[in-house]
């Protein structure tokens, strides 16, 4: 066979099964190292844009209380007016409903009724609607909803909740709160407090921050809840309803938050009888009474290691799962004497 035979043959011939193998081995190890590096900046992207969203929302606080000369109350309570049509419960209105206005979303507030029921048929066209600037992108509460069948409601998800202090929703001295009104008179602002930034009925004015708005937590995130159906057809104890990050619903864990428990915490979610369903990263607990003194829930996220915070001034900062109880608590009340070095919230 001739030398140019020879050489045709040679460059003929391709990639043997070995070859082909080591080179797809080699991609796919390529992959493998720079997988995590691209979700890792994708979550960096995530959490930044969260954090964007958190600091727009205090700024819309300060903005209200700029307007009224005190930040919103965390939920309103009692009717006001004799129209009221449900005098046997809660208006049940957000601080979250009461900002709308301050977030460029002044056609939304327009049509929500301030003096009625939240689960009434009034609000639902509102309550149901999502505001962006309410979702955080590392969750996927976008456009998910919680479903209220026993009255025409349906409330939009969320992951922003604003701090209800150190403990519980509310504090109280005597035992059981009673949720419907009117309240009996001995129920005062006091009993109805809480040593946080919002409280039950009254909103705080700037003078009553005597640890500084810049030591003291305002908002910070929570996990969407998983159980969209509150079904009044089956036992109560069978009903899947998780109204956490419900921006509109008026108890802890779906607008407001407290520091009993540190970020993420596996400790669970007390949350007003069953109004919570247990998930990864979500625990709760089902068997919780029916008592606003004690009902409690984490801030969460599905970010890495921690949680974000807005505060009173506006500044938004990351604490860490691991932060120490007693600085966490710290930073979530107004008036302890407590001032937080920001490297002990990442401790």
């Amino acid at each position: 066979m001739s030398g140019r035979h020879l050489v045709l043959q040679h460059a003929r011939r391709g990639f043997t099964l070995v070859e082909l193998l080591a080179v797809i081995a080699i991609i796919a190890i390529l992959i493998a190292l720079l997988l995590p590096a691209v979700q890792a900046a994708r979550e960096v992207a995530r959490r930044a844009q969260c954090a964007n969203h958190l600091k727009q929302n205090s700024l819309a606080m300060l903005n209200y209380q700029s307007a009224h000369q005190t930040f919103p109350s965390g939920f309103v309570d009692c009717a006001t007016k004799v129209s009221f049509s449900n005098t046997q419960g809660w208006l049940g209105t957000t601080a979250w409903a009461l900002i709308l206005p301050f977030l460029e979303q002044v056609s939304v507030a327009d049509k929500y009724n301030y003096e009625e029921y939240t689960l009434n048929v009034a609000n639902q066209d509102i309550v149901s609607t999502t505001i962006p600037v309410f979702n955080c992108p590392t969750d996927d509460s976008k456009d998910r909803r919680v479903v209220h069948n026993r009255y025409p409601s349906t409330f939009s998800r969320s992951n922003y909740v604003f701090c209800m202090g150190s403990h519980a929703m509310l504090r109280d001295d005597r035992g059981h709160l009673p949720v419907n009104c009117p309240y009996p008179k001995s129920l005062t602002d006091e009993r109805l407090g809480t040593d946080g930034a919002y409280r039950i009925r009254r909103g705080r004015r700037m003078r009553d921050f005597l640890d500084g708005t810049s030591n003291t937590a305002l908002l910070s995130e929570v996990i969407s809840g998983k159980a969209d159906l509150w079904n009044i057809g089956v036992a109560w104890a069978q009903r899947s309803w998780d109204i956490r990050g419900a921006w509109a619903y008026h108890l802890i864990g779906a607008a407001g938050y407290t520091h009993r428990d540190t970020p993420n915490s596996s400790a669970p979610d007390w949350m007003l009888g069953n109004h919570c369903v247990p998930f990864e990263d979500g625990p709760c607990d089902q068997s919780a009474p029916f008592e606003m003194d004690r009902s409690w829930a984490a801030a969460r996220s599905r970010h890495p290691g921690g949680v974000q915070v807005a505060y009173g001034d506006g500044h938004v900062t990351f604490v860490s799962d691991a932060v120490d109880l007693f600085v966490w608590q710290a930073i979530s009340t107004i008036a302890d004497g407590e001032m937080v070095s920001p490297k002990r919230l990442n401790q």
